[in-house]
């Protein structure tokens, strides 16, 4: 971009500009711009996300394994894999399921739903799944006979 202007000027590393436009907005291919920068500089992208061409903060793909609070962080959580699952699948959507596996929500995607009969299930740490509870109902129609 350059107004008034025959020729272009190069724009600054990680960034670009549309046809006609007056200055350097766009964050290339593997950068992401940063509100918290009054410059509205690109920064690198980091090693857990990807980040498309115009990608911002809230906009970084999270990469399969990993979770963070909201769009609005960049700090960014690890989770649990275990034999190749993860309950973290990643993407754009930071809501409190949107990183998770199906069936499971909330930090690193370590609780779960119900089921759809509204049977209770808990999160198993050795294989970073959601499981049904056992029910207890067996043991309290036993429960009379024992005693």
């Amino acid at each position: 971009p350059n107004f008034g202007r025959a020729d272009c000027l190069l724009c600054s590393s990680g960034k670009s500009s549309e046809a006609g436009a007056l200055n350097c907005h766009t964050c290339d291919d593997g950068f992401f711009q940063d509100p918290q920068d009054p410059q509205l500089s690109c920064r690198i992208c980091p090693s857990y996300a990807t980040c498309a061409k115009g990608s911002n903060q809230s906009t970084l793909n999270v990469s399969r394994g990993f979770w963070r609070a909201s769009g609005l962080t960049l700090s960014t959580y690890e989770c649990q894999k275990i034999g190749g699952h993860t309950p973290c699948v990643g993407g754009v959507d930071a809501s409190s399921a949107g990183y998770c596996f199906r069936g499971h929500h909330g930090p690193l995607c370590e609780l779960c739903h119900s089921d759809a009969d509204g049977q209770e299930k808990y999160f198993s740490q050795l294989d970073a799944r959601c499981h049904t509870c056992a029910s207890v109902w067996p043991v309290v129609q036993w429960l009379p006979v024992v005693v």
